[in-house]
């Protein structure tokens, strides 16, 4: 293993987890889970609102796990499902309630707290700029040579 490969993936993966940790934490003093924070925050996105399927293909995940934290935010009154047009709860379409945006609106305001206080403070807006630059571009070569593979 070259010491490239093995310090990129030993950073990234500690950033991940990192970030894993930082949403538990948030997500648990709302009592939620670490799970329900991303689908909040692309459901807040999507005001028209998404099928489970859309979720899973944006975030990258399981569609059987978005399914359990779906049910779960269902559960605590957070999304809405509307299986009316479909009549398949799969293909449904799910949006946030009221007390959903607030919850995924407190979440982002804690994120971005924990990325602006923590990860990227020290960097100038200039520097931020390239930084996310760059990470978009690692993102988006990595995602092509995986497929030509």
């Amino acid at each position: 293993m070259s010491w490239q490969f093995k310090e990129f993936c030993t950073r990234v993966t500690e950033i991940n987890s990192t970030i894993n940790e930082i949403k538990i934490k948030a997500a648990r003093k709302m009592g939620l889970k670490g799970s329900h924070v991303m689908l909040l925050h692309e459901l807040d996105k999507h005001s028209e609102g998404m099928t489970g399927a859309d979720i899973a293909a944006i975030l990258c995940l399981d569609k059987a796990a978005v399914s359990r934290s779906i049910a779960g935010l269902e559960e605590k009154h957070l999304v809405s499902i509307d299986d009316s047009q479909s009549g398949k709860r799969y293909r449904a379409v799910i949006k946030l309630t009221p007390e959903g945006r607030k919850a995924a609106k407190m979440l982002e305001n804690k994120s971005d707290s924990a990325v602006g206080a923590g990860a990227v403070a020290e960097f100038s807006d200039e520097q931020r700029q390239k930084f996310y630059y760059v990470l978009s571009q690692i993102s988006q070569n990595l995602k092509a040579y995986s497929e030509s593979l």
